[in-house]
Protein backbone atom coordinates (compact mmCIF):
# COMPACT_ATOMS: atom_id res chain seq x y z
CA UNK A 1 0.00 0.00 0.00
CA UNK A 2 2.84 2.38 0.84
CA UNK A 3 4.46 1.75 -2.55
CA UNK A 4 1.19 2.53 -4.34
CA UNK A 5 0.81 5.80 -2.45
CA UNK A 6 4.43 6.66 -3.17
CA UNK A 7 3.98 6.07 -6.92
CA UNK A 8 0.76 8.08 -6.95
CA UNK A 9 2.59 10.87 -5.17
CA UNK A 10 5.32 10.77 -7.85
CA UNK A 11 3.02 10.82 -10.86
CA UNK A 12 0.22 13.02 -9.46
CA UNK A 13 1.70 16.28 -10.81
CA UNK A 14 1.67 14.82 -14.32
CA UNK A 15 -1.85 13.41 -14.10
CA UNK A 16 -3.61 16.21 -12.30
CA UNK A 17 -2.11 19.23 -13.99
CA UNK A 18 -4.61 21.95 -14.69
CA UNK A 19 -4.44 23.79 -17.96
CA UNK A 20 -3.96 27.51 -17.41
CA UNK A 21 -7.18 29.38 -18.05
CA UNK A 22 -7.18 31.74 -20.97
CA UNK A 23 -7.28 35.33 -19.88
CA UNK A 24 -10.20 37.53 -20.80
CA UNK A 25 -9.32 40.67 -22.70
CA UNK A 26 -10.26 44.02 -21.16
CA UNK A 27 -10.13 46.61 -23.91
CA UNK A 28 -10.10 50.38 -23.67
CA UNK A 29 -10.42 53.02 -26.34
CA UNK A 30 -7.30 55.08 -26.95
CA UNK A 31 -7.87 58.49 -28.52
CA UNK A 32 -4.96 60.90 -28.67
CA UNK A 33 -3.67 63.75 -30.79
CA UNK A 34 -1.39 62.61 -33.59
CA UNK A 35 -2.04 65.62 -35.83
CA UNK A 36 -3.23 69.13 -35.07
CA UNK A 37 -2.10 72.01 -32.90
CA UNK A 38 -1.04 69.81 -29.97
CA UNK A 39 0.80 66.51 -30.37
CA UNK A 40 0.35 63.88 -27.67
CA UNK A 41 1.28 60.76 -29.63
CA UNK A 42 4.53 60.51 -27.64
CA UNK A 43 2.51 59.00 -24.82
CA UNK A 44 2.06 55.72 -26.67
CA UNK A 45 5.37 54.16 -25.51
CA UNK A 46 4.41 54.94 -21.89
CA UNK A 47 0.96 53.37 -22.35
CA UNK A 48 2.49 50.30 -24.01
CA UNK A 49 5.06 49.94 -21.21
CA UNK A 50 2.39 50.29 -18.51
CA UNK A 51 0.25 47.63 -20.21
CA UNK A 52 3.22 45.29 -20.51
CA UNK A 53 4.10 45.68 -16.83
CA UNK A 54 0.50 45.19 -15.67
CA UNK A 55 -0.13 42.21 -17.96
CA UNK A 56 3.06 40.44 -16.85
CA UNK A 57 2.18 40.64 -13.15
CA UNK A 58 0.31 37.77 -11.53
CA UNK A 59 -1.01 39.78 -8.59
CA UNK A 60 -2.93 42.32 -10.71
CA UNK A 61 -5.91 41.33 -12.87
CA UNK A 62 -5.03 37.63 -12.68
CA UNK A 63 -7.58 36.43 -15.22
CA UNK A 64 -7.49 39.45 -17.50
CA UNK A 65 -5.29 41.14 -20.07
CA UNK A 66 -5.47 44.89 -20.65
CA UNK A 67 -5.26 46.08 -24.25
CA UNK A 68 -6.36 48.72 -26.71
CA UNK A 69 -7.34 48.01 -30.28
CA UNK A 70 -5.70 50.95 -32.01
CA UNK A 71 -4.60 54.51 -31.35
CA UNK A 72 -7.10 56.94 -32.86
CA UNK A 73 -6.33 60.55 -33.80
CA UNK A 74 -8.56 63.32 -32.44
CA UNK A 75 -6.51 65.97 -34.24
CA UNK A 76 -7.07 68.15 -31.15
CA UNK A 77 -10.52 68.83 -32.60
CA UNK A 78 -13.72 68.48 -30.58
CA UNK A 79 -15.86 67.41 -33.54
CA UNK A 80 -13.39 64.78 -34.69
CA UNK A 81 -12.98 63.48 -31.12
CA UNK A 82 -16.75 63.09 -30.75
CA UNK A 83 -16.98 61.32 -34.12
CA UNK A 84 -14.26 58.88 -33.04
CA UNK A 85 -15.97 58.28 -29.70
CA UNK A 86 -19.29 57.48 -31.41
CA UNK A 87 -17.44 55.19 -33.84
CA UNK A 88 -15.92 53.31 -30.89
CA UNK A 89 -19.30 52.96 -29.18
CA UNK A 90 -20.82 51.51 -32.37
CA UNK A 91 -18.15 48.82 -32.75
CA UNK A 92 -18.81 45.25 -31.68
CA UNK A 93 -16.08 45.47 -29.03
CA UNK A 94 -16.85 46.27 -25.41
CA UNK A 95 -14.72 49.02 -23.92
CA UNK A 96 -14.16 49.28 -20.18
CA UNK A 97 -12.60 52.73 -20.31
CA UNK A 98 -11.41 55.50 -22.57
CA UNK A 99 -7.90 56.94 -22.55
CA UNK A 100 -7.49 60.42 -23.97
CA UNK A 101 -8.35 62.48 -26.04
CA UNK A 102 -4.96 64.17 -26.21
CA UNK A 103 -5.82 67.83 -25.57
CA UNK A 104 -8.48 69.63 -23.56
CA UNK A 105 -10.27 70.86 -26.69
CA UNK A 106 -10.94 67.26 -27.71
CA UNK A 107 -11.16 65.73 -24.22
CA UNK A 108 -13.83 67.90 -22.60
CA UNK A 109 -16.70 67.20 -25.04
CA UNK A 110 -16.06 63.46 -24.95
CA UNK A 111 -15.84 63.51 -21.14
CA UNK A 112 -19.20 65.28 -21.01
CA UNK A 113 -20.98 62.43 -22.81
CA UNK A 114 -18.97 59.25 -22.12
CA UNK A 115 -20.77 58.65 -18.82
CA UNK A 116 -24.00 57.99 -20.75
CA UNK A 117 -22.34 54.77 -21.96
CA UNK A 118 -20.89 54.05 -18.49
CA UNK A 119 -17.41 54.55 -19.91
CA UNK A 120 -14.98 56.25 -17.52
CA UNK A 121 -12.49 58.50 -19.23
CA UNK A 122 -8.91 58.68 -17.98
CA UNK A 123 -6.74 61.59 -19.01
CA UNK A 124 -3.69 63.45 -17.81
CA UNK A 125 -5.37 66.78 -18.51
CA UNK A 126 -7.05 68.95 -15.90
Amino acid sequence: MCKLLFYLWLIAPFIFTVEPATKSKLQFGYITTITGSFLASGGRPAVDLALQIINERDDILQNYTLAYSDMLDSGCNHTKALDIFFELMNRDATYISLLGCGCSTATIPVAEISHYWNIPQVTQLL
